[in-house]
């Protein structure tokens, strides 16, 4: 055979080869290597960027270390994507996002987000992470509560208890609506309701904490109806709740001194009466006191108890100036007529001290926030003029730890910014902050932004961006290999 084979070679026409089919060959294989390789490289390209974007906005940041417990430089918005509701229904946290269990840990900042119905989120000291609560029976949301001022929120000033008005929409058009106050116990998740009553029912608009996070007021208003698509205020009314309790003891409000009410530690409340600019307080042995040349006509309302005698007006019209005012203890003379401090003596008010806004940050509208020390508030400052005429943006507003007490230069310090974001970002709106983790050395830090879940329009953009550009590198391929074919 192999003799056979070796005969017919010797006598076949020899085949021209041209002499560069080894060189074109391999050039061909590295063409075909190269246009594949480019489009695997455009796939991962693609999933890469969309990767990146998945991370979102403040992935770049490093990790905040657990532990360490503080109230953020910067308060984010939530998505209004992410709540949904109707007009038959209140609204409430998409099933995905809200969150049902409530023992979260300490918290350093509550506020509602949104605008005709406000959701409830926190965030949580240890991590700056934001949690959007189901809060049971949020009252919010509800039709009666856009027709108070106000918001039925309140961390308090330890962040480890959150209150907030609750009812049970199921009841609405009955006789009695149930409704009330409820406080959770953010460490162990344990809720304590208060039920009121009155009229068709009780409509919490607002709650406040004493400044040692034992004693709660909260103000409303009696509803005369209360139905799903109609209701009627009737008159207001407020409560005091002692520590631990789970009933609410009436306090005796005027109907136009009762939109703003605060606490101090011993059960105390105090309000501003409208038009007749009294401070008035009444303590828990029902003795009321009203000081009637303390305020002068300056527009002001109740604000925040101080942790000694001091005490800051929030603004209820806008205002160039934050005003304070403490008392002091009565001083009687001695034998010899001079004045002097005695044992027990009885405590009098002295003329309310102001502190001027600086020149760009004036008129604004002015809201205690708690105390840091006796000589030092958090306030809440945020602007009502027009935009063009000082270097705000639409809607900032700033935590400010300013000094009460004399000097040259007093403090203002703006330790955290407000964000009100995007278009389609929810509004920012009652917000409470947990003071007793702040300090004048350190009263905020930095945390990494939140990480919302993407909208459906940015998924369609990312993940059909990347089908396109994986179908282009599939054709590309297929076009270059049928034409490679094709050339003779």
């Amino acid at each position: 055979m192999r003799e056979e084979l070796a005969r017919i070679g010797d006598g076949a026409a020899p085949v021209a080869v041209s002499s560069d089919v080894w060189a074109r060959g391999r050039r061909a294989r590295r063409r075909d290597r190269l246009a594949a390789g480019g489009a695997a490289l455009s796939v991962l390209v693609v999933l890469a960027g969309a990767g990146l974007t998945l991370r979102g906005s403040g992935s770049d940041v490093p990790p905040v270390a657990t532990g360490v417990e503080a109230v953020p430089s910067v308060i984010h918005p939530v998505p209004e994507r992410l709540g949904f509701g109707g007009i038959d229904a209140d609204a409430t946290w998409k099933p995905s996002i809200g969150e049902s269990d409530l023992a979260i840990g300490r918290a350093s900042v509550a506020f509602a987000s949104g605008g005709y119905q406000p959701l409830p989120a926190v965030i949580t000291a240890a991590d700056g992470a934001y949690h959007l609560l189901q809060l049971p029976g949020w009252i919010g949301t509800s039709l009666a509560a856009n027709m108070t001022p106000g918001m039925p929120l309140a961390l308090s000033p330890d962040g480890r208890s959150l209150a907030w008005g609750w009812y049970d929409a199921s009841t609405r058009g009955s006789a009695q609506v149930t409704a009330g106050v409820r406080i959770v116990d953010l460490e162990t998740g344990r809720i304590r309701t208060i039920r009121l009553e009155g009229a068709r029912g009780v409509e919490v608009a607002s709650l406040q904490w004493s400044p040692d996070s034992r004693w709660l007021v909260w103000q409303g208003a009696e509803l005369k109806r209360w139905e799903v698509n109609n209701t009627s205020w009737g008159r207001n009314v407020a409560g005091r709740i002692a520590p631990g309790a789970t009933v609410s003891t009436s306090i005796a409000v005027s109907r136009g001194g009762g939109e703003q009410l605060a606490i101090d530690d011993e059960g105390t409340v105090a309000w501003v009466a409208d038009g007749s600019y009294r401070f008035n307080r009444l303590d828990l042995a029902g003795t009321s006191t009203g000081h009637i040349d303390v305020l002068g006509n300056r527009p002001v309302a109740a604000g925040r108890f101080g942790p000694g005698a001091s005490f800051a007006f929030a603004t209820n019209e806008s205002s160039s100036v934050a005003t304070f005012f403490y008392e002091e203890p009565r001083r009687t003379p001695d034998d010899d007529g001079t004045l002097a401090y005695k044992d027990n003596a009885a405590m009098v008010p002295v003329a309310p001290t102001t502190r001027d806004l600086p020149d760009d940050r004036f008129p604004a509208d002015i809201e205690p926030m708690g105390w840091i020390d006796p000589d030092h508030v958090v306030e809440l400052v945020t602007p009502v003029h027009p935009i063009s005429e000082a270097g705000w943006t639409e809607g900032d507003s700033e935590l400010v730890v300013m000094s009460l007490g004399d000097g040259e230069q007093p403090a203002y310090d703006a330790v955290a910014h407000v964000a009100q974001g995007e278009e389609h970002d929810g509004r920012i709106r009652g917000v409470t902050v947990a003071v007793d983790l702040m300090t004048l050395d350190h009263p905020t830090r930095d945390f990494p932004a939140p990480e919302w879940p993407w909208s459906d329009e940015r998924k369609l953009a990312v993940f059909g961006g990347a089908g396109v550009a994986v179908v282009a590198a599939l054709v590309f391929v297929v076009s270059y290999r049928r034409g490679r074919r094709q050339t003779p």
